[in-house]
């Protein structure tokens, strides 16, 4: 396509066709093709286009993606544009430029703009640039105001609600029966019944049915009890009809009752573009279905619940469960029969006791209360106030309470307020006096005036007026011939007086606990009674416990007898005790339960809930959503926001848990002033809180569920939008987060779709993490890279990125599982085969290495040494790095062969060239230091051939050179290495001082490879110091350990040090039967280099034995000795001789004990003071 810019006209057109852009944007668009040699920051397009007004981000981004636009690109794409991050936007498509005879500069905040011309050009998709590394795609249209003052509408939001479908038993049978014109007739005073029912519980009706009705609730009104409402409205729908049916005289059959069905689940409510207002209604899964096959089940008068509904209300409806058959389903589906509704008492006490979990972190509260009824009884009435959010355990500790004072006998009424009542008069209150007369649901106004009656003569008042005032109350007597005496303000005075003096001589016979929950939804006329009866009681013996929310206040708590008692979070302690009962039986790993320690917070509610979500999936990872009825809870309390502070709190879930101003206000794009007022809303209504008092104030969620809920609760598409927004705000704004928090990055551009920009932050993230030694993390960091690049297609792009993650990956999982696992096989075989498809790639020595690591630590030694001469012979001259670790591979190959003067000259070539490089730069490129290993493993063969004072020496150089280096995984390394070396020179006591420190190290790093090793060389230097039991049970665990992690180098080794030590605690026959197992896993690792001491100590258990081997003892030594000599081993030999020697001095051969020891003597030039030698010395001694 060929587009050409008019810049006189201030034009752009595609192959002839004006393509629309306005004028701003078409400035934007000239700059960057003026300046497209280079890259142009957003600052410099700030200062040049807009000065002097100050714009934000958000416009200049919704600008370049309208010029994106009007040339065919796209942040996807960008072939014409090309974002830069951290720096800016580039013009990268090639133009050819037409400049005609007349000039004048053409955009004026431009100080040298090019003389007036036309731009044509083809936009090429493989336009090059090598210096553009990296590709970003724009964010999405915002408006381009300066500054708005109203927040981003959002496209629409995930909603909880409950659906309610209603039909006639059988609507044709009755039209039958009854005839068409009675049946309309009767269809409209059905549908008056069923909107007044549903009406009156703040339910929507969505669609009429030909018999029935559709209805809703939850939206477009947020209700926090939706599913309670719903039930409260199928039973009033029905009883209605009922009622209607009689009054018409219609007989009540099967045929015209109703058949109930209902539903909780969740639709995606759309928002309309122009005014904010719900305009759409879309389920999510089978929302509507299910709630219409449950009315199809339903029987004649029935009302079947769904499992999620039945959840939601709770013990507030009596229920019987029912099995429903079903074609369509693997497992029959359970429903529920709603029976009859319970009382508005606390939902504890419809609960079994199985589903109460221990009650622990409020006994302090108790106390305070239990001191209150001290007073209360003593005649000092008290009103107490408990507050704390949802789920805090407010009914809890009032159910508790009321258990402890039901052995002291006290009079004790309950009632709560509900959601749907505030508008209500008296509801909480007519509870109390239901409660206090003992009216059941059947009694029939006759027997409750009787009641009534009976309760005022018991308390001394019997005039007949304060019947009949609160049988007005009740509404079961007409007030018309009460109003005509009083008024209506009167006549409620004498009501509320009543039934306070109803109270009030109640208390007198026996002390009185009224008890009203949900305070925060009571009804005005309730509050106003409850208000009058607190003025009257000091001096009588009343205890009046409220509950409520924070947000609410009670307008007698000023009251010199008022306690506020205030619900805080559980401790950790506490909250993992309500944990584990709650979860009965179930199994739960740490990691989970700590996972639902941490996004609990303390709240019991929640705790108790996800605990129900573990036992009911068998869950051994952490839960992926919130639980239904934690939604219900947190929902409610976000939709009783209005729709700014909604719409922030959303976008700032997006964000995070933590979120600064400066990024939300570049995010949201709202002044200001207009943005700390929308967040000091969401603060007083503790959604979130200020982490940060000084310099930028810093946000943060109370509740990461409340996060979580608000996050879930947006359209995937709105969530990526954003995620993207933010990624690229993070990127051109705040651009040290690319350096500081490449993860949150990688995790925006995860959650947008973004699969190649997410991959290349993981990989930076995981980076950071190693270097840092945080090497689990660094797992799960790569790991996620992997994940995002799997969405890509395959190509060179991908597979060197894949390739980066790899080698890094393999790095992180030596260290924290050890070399020989079959992750590290995988991770680094895999490499290999993308290393192969993209030829001479410079990864390719790291991966070899890795490769090497795996097959060498297993024991494939064939395997590791045609490794390790591929790197030998690959290795760049120019890398000191490559050729050090060639060498070093090469060298610890041939010395487990048992080739240890080959495997010597290796070791000093590459630590002739060590000097020469920056230790932390090994450490960053392959992940631990091989000079180090060089030095170590020198030392060692040093020492075999005889030169113990030089072997110190490297030893001690090793511990010099690493002083700064400040690397755990090669520290743990060196003080094993350096414990396994003093194991040979025998000096105990080192031994033990420096496997601590190894153990200590890996412990605390999670280095399990190293761990083991330390343990068993710790394991036998307490054998030698006398711990015989303990020593050897420690050397082998560290070979369990080891062998636990895939490893088999050396294992033949440890199991030698577990047969000497089997021979120090008396017990030979166990150690011969090790050394069996050594000695075949010597000869299938063809690994050598411990040969002379496997025979040797196997001749010395031989002379353990009763009676002892002395024959065979002997030829082993024979044989330890001659494999000494072979390995051109003295100090091996020396040991074998000195072995033979003893035998033979038994055996009365003097003579040939001195031949033999004082000609291998004689070759020694140092180490003279060491053990060995002076053993040998004592030997020779007449």
């Amino acid at each position: 396509m060929n587009y050409k810019v008019n810049v006189d006209a201030q034009e752009i057109s595609c192959d002839g066709v004006r393509v629309a852009i306005r004028p701003q944007a078409f400035k934007v668009m000239i700059y960057l093709i003026e300046n497209r040699n280079r890259v142009v920051s957003m600052n410099e397009l700030s200062e040049q286009l807009w000065a002097p007004k100050v714009v934000s981000d958000s416009t200049l981004i919704s600008c370049m993606k309208e010029v994106r636009r009007a040339v065919g690109d796209d942040g996807h794409a960008q072939r014409t544009i090309r974002t830069i991050h951290g720096r800016g936007y580039r013009f990268v498509a090639s133009i050819e430029v037409d400049c005609p005879a007349s000039a004048r500069p053409v955009v004026e905040t431009v100080a040298e703009a090019e003389p007036r011309q036309c731009w044509s050009g083809v936009i090429d998709d493989q336009t090059p640039d090598r210096e553009i590394r990296e590709e970003r795609p724009t964010l999405p249209d915002s408006a381009c105001s300066d500054a708005p003052s109203e927040m981003p509408l959002l496209a629409g939001e995930y909603k909880s609600v409950t659906v309610l479908v209603c039909r006639l038993a059988d609507a044709k049978a009755l039209a039958a029966q009854i005839g068409p014109e009675v049946m309309h007739a009767l269809m409209q005073q059905f549908a008056n019944v069923s909107l007044k029912a549903i009406q009156c519980f703040e339910g929507t009706v969505r669609r009429a049915l030909d018999d029935g009705i559709e209805a809703l609730f939850g939206v477009p009104t947020e209700l926090e009890d939706h599913a309670q409402r719903a039930v409260q409205a199928a039973f009033t729908l029905s009883q209605h009809w009922r009622d209607l049916l009689v009054e018409i005289n219609i007989n009540e059959d099967n045929w015209a009752a109703v058949t109930i069905g209902i539903h909780t689940g969740q639709i995606i409510q759309g928002t309309s573009l122009t005014n904010g207002q719900p305009f759409t209604l879309t389920a999510v899964g089978d929302t509507f279905e299910l709630a219409h096959r449950l009315r199809r089940w339903a029987g004649p008068d029935m009302i079947l619940l769904s499992e999620k509904t039945r959840r939601r209300v709770g013990g507030m409806v009596r229920v019987e469960a029912i099995e429903k058959s079903s074609s369509t389903m693997a497992s029959p589906p359970i429903v529920y029969w709603a029976r009859s509704i319970g009382s508005r008492r606390s939902p504890l006490r419809e609960l079994s006791k199985p589903r109460v979990s221990r009650f622990v972190g409020r006994e302090l509260e108790l106390i305070e209360l239990e001191k209150l009824w001290t007073q209360v009884k003593q005649g000092r009435g008290q009103v107490v106030g408990i507050i704390g959010e949802p789920g805090m355990g407010k009914s809890r500790l009032l159910y508790e309470f009321r258990r402890r004072l039901k052995r002291k006998r006290p009079i004790y009424l309950e009632s709560r307020c509900v959601a749907y009542g505030h508008a209500t008069p008296y509801l909480p209150v007519l509870d109390l006096l239901r409660h206090g007369c003992g009216f059941t649901a059947t009694d029939a106004a006759e027997t409750i005036t009787a009641k009534i009656r009976d309760s005022l003569k018991e308390v001394g008042i019997k005039d007949e007026a304060s019947v009949r005032y609160l049988l007005y109350l009740l509404g079961i007597m007409d007030p018309t011939e009460l109003l005509m005496n009083l008024g209506p303000q009167l006549l409620k005075a004498q009501a509320f007086q009543t039934l306070g003096q109803l109270l009030i001589n109640s208390s007198w016979q026996r002390p009185l606990v009224l008890e009203v929950e949900d305070l925060h939804w009571i009804d005005p006329t309730s509050e106003e009674f409850l208000q009058g009866l607190v003025a009257q009681l000091f001096g009588v013996s009343i205890l009046l416990l409220v509950s409520y929310r924070p947000g609410y206040k009670p307008p007698w708590m000023d009251k010199s007898f008022a306690t506020q008692i205030t619900m805080r979070p559980l401790n950790s302690a506490d909250s993992l005790t309500v944990l584990q009962s709650a979860l009965k039986a179930a199994t739960c790993s740490k990691h989970l339960t700590q996972h639902l320690l941490r996004i609990a917070e303390g709240n019991p509610f929640f705790l108790e809930e996800l605990a129900q979500m573990v036992v009911q999936q068998s869950a051994q990872e952490p839960p992926l959503t919130v639980p239904d009825t934690i939604q219900a809870v947190l929902l409610g309390r976000i939709d009783r926001l209005s729709p700014e502070p909604k719409r922030l709190l959303q976008i700032a879930a997006i964000i995070g848990k933590e979120h600064s101003l400066a990024l939300l206000q570049a995010v949201i794009d709202l002044p200001k002033e207009v943005l700390q007022d929308q967040l000091e809303r969401l603060r007083a209504a503790e959604l979130i809180y200020t982490t940060s008092l000084f310099s930028e104030p810093t946000y943060s969620f109370k509740h990461a569920l409340m996060r979580e809920t608000a996050y879930q609760s947006l359209l995937l598409s709105t969530r990526q939008e954003y995620h993207q927004r933010i990624a690229q705000i993070l990127e051109l704004r705040f651009s040290e987060t690319i350096t500081t928090q490449p993860e949150l990055l990688a995790h925006h551009y995860t959650e947008a779709g973004y699969n190649a920009q997410a991959a290349h932050y993981w990989l930076s993230a995981g980076q950071r993490a190693i270097d840092r030694s945080f090497d689990k993390e660094a797992v799960v960091l790569l790991k996620r890279g992997l994940e995002s690049l799997a969405a890509l297609p395959e190509g060179p792009e991908r597979f060197q990125q894949e390739l980066a993650l790899r080698c890094n990956l393999g790095i992180a999982l030596v260290r924290i599982k050890g070399y020989a696992t079959e992750d590290v096989k995988h991770n680094y075989s895999r490499a290999k085969n993308l290393c192969d498809q993209l030829e001479n790639f410079p990864l390719f020595f790291k991966i070899v290495f890795g490769l090497w690591m795996y097959y060498g630590i297993s024991g494939v030694i064939p395997t590791a040494l045609q490794l390790a001469r591929q790197l030998v012979d690959r290795a760049d001259e120019g890398d000191t790095a490559q050729f050090i670790y060639a060498h070093a591979l090469m060298g610890i190959t041939l010395f487990h062969q048992g080739k240890m003067t080959v495997a010597l000259k290796y070791f000093d070539k590459a630590i002739a060239q060590y000097s020469q490089l920056q230790q932390p730069e090994l450490c960053v490129q392959y992940g631990q230091d091989c000079g180090l290993a060089c030095l170590l493993y020198s030392a060692h063969i040093l020492w075999c051939l005889g030169y113990p004072e030089q072997a110190i020496s490297r030893d001690r150089k090793a511990f010099e050179l690493v002083e700064n280096l400040s690397h755990p995984f090669s520290e743990a390394s060196l003080f094993y290495f350096s414990a396994w070396n003093q194991v040979y020179h025998r000096d105990v006591q080192a031994v033990l001082v420096k496997a601590e420190k190894a153990i200590r190290l890996s412990t605390k790093h999670g280095f399990p490879y190293w761990l083991a090793e330390a343990k068993a060389v710790h394991g036998w230097a307490l054998v030698q110091n006398g711990a015989g039991t303990e020593g050897t049970a420690e050397l082998e665990e560290g070979i369990m350990e080891l062998s636990a992690t895939g490893a088999k180098l050396g294992l033949c080794y440890f199991l030698i040090l577990l047969a000497e030590a089997y021979g120090k605690v008396g017990n030979p026959d166990a150690g011969l039967g090790v050394l069996v197992k050594a000695s075949q896993l010597a000869n299938d690792n063809d690994e050598h280099f411990h040969d002379a001491e496997l025979f040797r100590i196997k001749g010395e258990l031989l002379l353990q034995r009763a009676p002892p081997d002395v024959r065979q003892a002997e030829i082993h030594f024979q044989e330890a000795l001659e494999i000494a000599r072979c390995q051109q081993a003295k100090s091996l030999e020396l040991r074998a001789a000195m072995a033979l020697c003893r035998l033979w001095q038994s055996g009365n051969k003097r003579d040939q004990v001195y031949r033999l020891l004082s000609e291998l003597y004689s070759r020694f030039t140092e180490g003279f003071d060491s053990p060995d030698l002076k053993e040998a010395k004592a030997l020779l001694a007449p």
